[in-house]
């Protein structure tokens, strides 16, 4: 088995998480509206024609701005602005009045987006920590058999490794708590010595200063904040990061499935909302790194023209590949941007929850579900050691 195969599947199955993680403290965030499409009152995400410099593309958003009753707030160098408006304007006629300029290519609301709820888990109990549940079907019969092995015995397990004898498990104590690490085959590329690919991790922050993430995080940005310190204040993203890389035999909370260096990108706020402009903006900057070839996004919301841009940028222009969330509303109405892995098929990867009491090869009952999706991974009771 390739080391890439098991890090993928194993990478995205953090998307639709039951968390287990200590709260920090936040900052404070305003809550947008909660309606189906929901927007910032006033903001308008604008594309310009492509062609021009970044201080043309300054002084064409500063003058639209005048024209328009609004503010340039920001302006990137791909030719996309942010404008902002009294929060009482009409959206849809602002919208139509700033696309209808000759230099515009395309105007949107200012759209958000979401984390996905966690889904509470009761199975973070002794049992779990003392056993591994490997639920497979019989070749004979067709019926589902479970097998129960004590975490004892896999941690005296034993393999010739280049001629010496290592341990073939790892020995973070949290581990086992995680099913899913044991269930898609994590187990046979311990320990893993070979580079993984390098991901950008668009969420709420990583805390690079976890003991268990030390020196495997890469501070990207904070385009929340507009700096460059993406440090996590919601949790969700360093819970990711830790699924992903968590370092493997230092007797601290969890392994991760690779070796991978996380570019921490942070696109959602504190209370674990953020904007299609901050989200497509992350995107834009993951794929324009060579040490990135995976762009992972646990979040969801509406169509935007703007992030769907920034994802065709990512995929066709730069090849890197998606992987999104497909969400944890139980309903076959797609969520973008994981949706996109109809327009862009086998370059964005639309992943649901897996995990059920009885089947845990089964998509979740809280997951969504569609022809956008294209696979299910370990969801549920996903487990990462608290910052200590």
């Amino acid at each position: 088995m390739k080391l890439y195969k098991v890090f993928s599947l194993f990478m995205v199955f953090c998307f639709m998480l039951s968390m287990t993680l200590s709260a920090k403290p936040v900052n404070a965030q305003v809550e947008p509206p909660a309606d189906p499409g929901e927007f910032i009152p006033g903001e308008v995400v604008v594309m310009f024609k492509p062609g021009m410099k970044v201080s043309e593309y300054a002084a064409s958003a500063a003058d639209l701005a005048g024209r328009t009753q609004t503010t340039a707030v920001k302006v990137s160098k791909e030719g996309m602005a942010l404008l902002r408006g009294d929060t009482s304007v009409n959206i849809s006629q602002l919208v139509e009045t700033i696309g209808a300029n000759s230099n515009v290519l395309y105007a949107e609301p200012n759209y958000v987006y979401r984390i996905p709820s966690p889904e509470v888990s009761s199975e973070q109990d002794t049992l779990r920590h003392e056993f591994v549940f490997r639920t497979s079907v019989s070749s004979e019969t067709g019926e589902e058999e479970t097998t129960v092995i004590p975490v004892s015995y896999l941690q005296n397990l034993k393999s010739v490794r280049g001629g010496k004898i290592t341990a073939t498990y790892p020995n973070d104590p949290y581990l086992w708590s995680n099913w899913g690490w044991d269930y898609v085959d994590a187990d046979v590329v311990s320990p893993n010595t070979t580079a993984s690919a390098g991901v950008c991790v668009l969420d709420s922050g990583v805390d690079y200063l976890h003991p268990d993430l030390s020196g495997n995080i890469i501070k990207g940005y904070d385009f929340v904040n507009a700096d460059t310190d993406p440090m996590d204040e919601n949790g969700h993203g360093t819970h990711v990061a830790g699924i992903i890389t968590a370092k493997p035999n230092n007797k601290i909370g969890i392994a991760g499935a690779s070796n991978a260096k996380v570019v921490a990108v942070k696109v959602m706020g504190a209370q674990g909302w953020g904007t299609s402009y901050n989200i497509a903006a992350g995107i834009n900057f993951c794929a324009n790194r060579s040490d990135v070839k995976v762009l992972n996004m646990s979040l969801g919301g509406g169509y935007s023209l703007a992030i769907d841009n920034a994802v065709a940028y990512a995929v066709n222009t730069k090849g890197k590949l998606v992987v999104a969330a497909a969400g944890n509303g139980n309903t076959d109405t797609p969520s973008y941007p994981a949706a996109l892995s109809l327009d862009y098929p086998g370059k964005v990867l639309s992943v649901a929850a897996s995990g059920t009491s009885s089947n845990r090869g089964c998509r979740a009952s809280y997951s969504n579900y569609g022809n956008w999706v294209n696979i299910i991974a370990p969801g549920t009771g996903i487990f990462f050691h608290p910052t200590v």
